[in-house]
């Protein structure tokens, strides 16, 4: 039976099922959000289900074997369907490249076979393959697919489906990419199964106004409701410290254990138009730390263990109202504790303390295809989370620089956070332009209840002065503990992408941020991006544009809450031991210090710029060259406005530690600290990155150099400058000159499968401190004359990994055959094997020594000493059951 012409197939936004609806719901007397959920579409709309031999789809596989791109385009052009995107031509072209040179292998190697049968075949398979990249508009327009046939070459394991989608993500993004499963990143639950995937969208224009933050390789997975078989997966992973390194700076391996399952099921209840998917994890771990420090009793060089647990249970539902539209829900109960906070490195293990919390997660989003060239996507999204701290012991906290700290933890309280989050996003696809338009918001409500630091600090420069009993400041928080902040975000954006000449097309865009608690309105972010087809798989990309950022609820909370009304922290200098207030004691009182916040702060944002090229060579290797420039305008940072300032100089000027209070005077003696939230900093990142990957039958090799420099005079919103009236020393690196990482995936005999990792980078900035409050700003953060931040750099990093797995089959697929149905109508569809999957990994298995920090406190015993270090050789196993 031939089928209808697109036109008729696309209607209007609920033309086909509220008809049906209403006539259901007038019937059977049962709510339409009901009949939504159960009952879905009018029978006609199984067209493209049923027929998938029409001779335009024959047509396009024979002209994208043979003429690629070009090819597909000119059919899906002659079927007025939706031309191809930029990334689909991308991803399109790797895959022809790809069958290609399978063709032309088989035809040398095949002698007396037929070469048209072989084309055949081979067109057929590569059309099924590029159909994932393909909108439903395009797939229908060439007769229609089954999910099941076009999606038979992805992984039906969820983390070899992730590997498979991050080869498929440029390499020049550097990180693994972000994961969409209808609009819900990835962590709401798992990856769906194959067979339920409907459109795989890659995004690879850095400068796209859609996302308020750059990035490249996010990959959006669109599903579809009731499609794919009853399946589900159950792993298990277990490790102690029988098989793991000791701590290089631990005497003994503390017992260690961790107990990690998970459970996933998804079934098409009904077919064609349901499916529900339950997900259950439990982690349990008890990480191993190190306590390294020094006390007037000795040194201390214990294995400590932080207890942690994270559990949650997830329902999602995706409900297929008819071939154009659906709708999918998510919700998702977490709970957890996370025990011996900070403990370790100097932490000794009185003054840490226990976090609990809970999480509360809902999510839905529709999905329409209004008409062939026009999509439209709603989501909603409510989270609450809620977490409680509890000390050790409540009392005052000692601490001395880079040697030890004790007494009870400054971390007390309850916090209490609720965020709704709604967007809209429609899309048209024509034949030289493409726009996509819409909005973010998010409103938020947060209360908490903080005691920190209501016990008090000290803080002692050296272990003489806490064995002399003189620490250098004493500082109290008091007032009222209790704080709720409202904040409501919002953005509105437009992208239009124009295919200038069929190699070249250009993205252009407009993207506004704006907030409540932060008076600017001035945050139009206009962005460019360009990607130019230089011939076969060979790209250019580049593009420029600005990304602005947000001020977040919690540092907004911080600066609020010690206003000097709600509460305000007092600082002694030079106080009395243990009693800071001492009767008769002469000793410096400083009054109660405040935060405020700029008359004219700003939004801080981002200008990118970047210029890439990315090739397939003959043999499969792809190779990407990339180099990109970032600069930070308004960035956040903190000063105190109240510093004590040397009244014999010309020009405001820091006191030196000499001086008396005749000549060291704070700009308004009668008050304390004020220390003022400004958006005056600066940064700039220069990043030049080279990639590569190669993938073949049984191997898989990727790299990726990094080349980078990156400055900023800031060490963010709470991070005081040393000097508070010269941020010209404050101008220093932030993070490691060069890094490498690579991968090779190898399948080896028995079919064992081998992935081992490399990681390397250079040595990370740190600043030298003299561990006193020279300058008597009550910041004991200063450095020595004439040295700027971060200017110290530390040892290099190195950690191999390597992961082994084996599959076993336990039950073999049974012969394809739809089951009968089950209660209530639904079909389980089609019957797979039972797989179980065995895995050994270790981390750092060389067990090579890397310190994460360095002492760059001159009154540290510690002082250019390594004090804590990252984990040595850590083994454990899982065993994953799939069917």
């Amino acid at each position: 039976m031939d089928q209808p012409r697109p036109e008729n197939r696309f209607r209007v936004l609920g033309a086909g099922w509220i008809d049906a609806l209403q006539f259901l719901g007038g019937r059977c007397r049962l709510p339409y959000f009901l009949l939504l959920l159960m009952l879905g579409v009018p029978p006609q709309t199984d067209a493209a289900f049923q027929d998938t031999s029409g001779s335009d789809r024959i047509r396009a596989g024979q002209m994208l074997l043979e003429d690629g791109v070009d090819g597909l385009s000119t059919v899906l052009a002659d079927v007025t369907a939706p031309p191809l995107t930029f990334d689909q031509e991308a991803q399109i072209r790797l895959l022809h490249e790809t069958y290609d040179r399978q063709r032309v292998d088989l035809l040398e190697d095949t002698g007396d076979g037929d070469p048209e049968v072989i084309e055949r075949a081979l067109a057929e398979q590569l059309l099924l393959a590029a159909a994932k990249f393909l909108n439903p508009a395009q797939r229908f327009a060439l007769g229609g697919f089954l999910e099941a046939e076009v999606n038979a070459d992805l992984p039906e394991d969820e983390s070899e489906l992730r590997e498979y989608l991050r080869d498929l993500t440029n390499a020049v993004s550097g990180r693994d990419g972000d994961f969409e499963v209808d609009g819900f990143s990835g962590r709401q639950g798992r990856m769906p199964n194959r067979n339920e995937i409907l459109e795989i969208r890659i995004n690879d224009n850095a400068f796209t106004t859609e996302q308020s933050r750059q990035g490249r390789g996010r990959t959006q997975i669109i599903t579809r409701g009731g499609t794919g078989s009853f399946n589900g997966d159950g792993t298990f992973q277990f490790a102690d410290e029988s098989l793991d390194a000791r701590d290089p700076f631990a005497k003994f391996r503390p017992p260690y254990q961790t107990r990690d399952f998970a459970v996933n099921l998804s079934a098409p209840v009904l077919q064609n138009r349901l499916t529900l998917t339950g997900s259950l994890r439990n982690e349990f771990s008890e990480d191993g730390d190190t306590i390294r420090a020094l006390t007037p009793s000795g040194p201390v060089n214990d294995g400590i263990t932080r207890p942690q647990l994270q559990r949650n249970y997830t329902l999602r539902a995706t409900t297929q109202i008819n071939d154009n539209h659906a709708l999918t829900f998510s919700f998702t109960y977490g709970s957890g504790y996370d025990n011996n906070r900070g403990v370790g490195g100097f932490g000794l293990p009185e003054q840490g303390s226990d976090r609990e919390e809970t999480d509360y997660n809902f999510q839905v989003q529709e999905t329409a295809v209004l008409s062939p060239t026009l999509n439209n996507e709603l989501r909603f999204r409510w989270n609450r989370e809620k977490e409680t701290a509890v000390p050790f012991q409540n009392a005052p906290r000692i601490v001395v620089r880079d040697a030890f700290s004790t007494g009870g933890s400054t971390d007390r309280g309850t916090e209490s956070d609720d965020s709704f989050e709604f967007g809209q996003l429609l899309m048209y696809t024509g034949q030289n332009l493409s726009i996509k338009t819409g909005f973010d918001g998010q409103y938020s409500r947060e209360r908490s209840e903080s005691f920190d630091n209501f016990n008090g600090t000290f803080t002692f420069s050296d272990l003489e002065s806490f064995v002399a009993g003189e620490p250098i400041t004493y500082s109290v928080n008091q007032g009222d503990p209790l704080l709720e902040v409202n904040q409501f975000e919002a953005a509105g954006f437009i992208q239009g992408d124009f295919r200038v000449t069929p190699r070249l097309t250009v993205g252009m865009g407009l993207r506004y941020e704006a907030q409540s608690n932060l008076d600017d309105s001035n945050n139009l972010d206009p962005r460019v991006g360009f990607a130019y087809h230089l011939g076969g798989t060979t790209v250019l990309r580049g593009g420029s544009g600005t990304f602005h950022e947000r001020l977040p609820t919690y540092i907004l909370g911080n600066f609020l809450r010690f206003d000097g009304e709600r509460q305000r922290t007092l600082i002694v200098r030079n106080p009395s031991y243990p009693d800071p207030f001492q009767q008769g004691d002469t000793r410096v009182r400083v009054p109660s210090s405040i935060r405020v916040r700029s008359s004219d702060i700003a939004a801080p944002y981002n200008w990118h710029s970047e210029i890439s090229v990315e090739t397939t060579l003959p043999s499969g290797l792809r190779l990407t060259g990339a180099y990109r420039f970032v600069r930070g305008i308004h960035q956040f940072r903190t000063r105190n406005l109240n510093a004590p300032m040397d009244i014999t100089s010309p020009t405001p000027r820091s006191c030196t530690a000499e001086q008396d209070a005749t000549t060291c005077v704070r700009p308004l003696p009668g008050s304390g600290d004020i220390v003022q939230l400004e958006s005056t900093g600066k940064a700039s990142d220069h990043q030049f990155r080279l990639a590569f990957q190669q993938r073949l039958s049984f191997l898989n090799i990727r790299g990726n150099y990094t080349a980078r420099s990156s400055y900023s005079d800031t060490s963010g919103p709470f991070g005081e400058p040393a000097d508070n009236y010269d941020f010209s020393l404050e101008w220093g690196p932030e993070d490691e000159a060069h890094s490498i990482d690579t991968s090779v995936n190898l399948r080896l005999p028995w079919n064992i499968d081998a992935n081992t990792q490399f990681n390397w980078s250079s040595g990370e900035p740190y600043s030298h401190e003299t561990g006193e409050d020279d300058n008597q700003d009550s910041n004991a953060n200063d450095r020595p004359l004439g040295v700027s931040r971060n200017s110290l750099i530390g040892p290099s990093f190195f950690e191999m990994g390597l992961e082994l797995s084996k599959s076993i089959i336990l039950i073999p697929e049974a012969e394809s055959r739809v089951l009968d149905p089950a209660a209530g109508g639904g079909y389980f569809g089609r019957r797979s094997g039972v797989r179980m999957t065995i895995v050994a990994q270790a981390e750092n298995v060389l067990n090579r020594f890397n310190a994460s920090r360095i002492s760059g406190v001159e009154s540290s015993p510690f002082f250019g000493l390594p004090t804590r270090a990252r984990d040595g050789r850590k083994v454990s196993m899982s065993v994953r059951f799939d069917f």
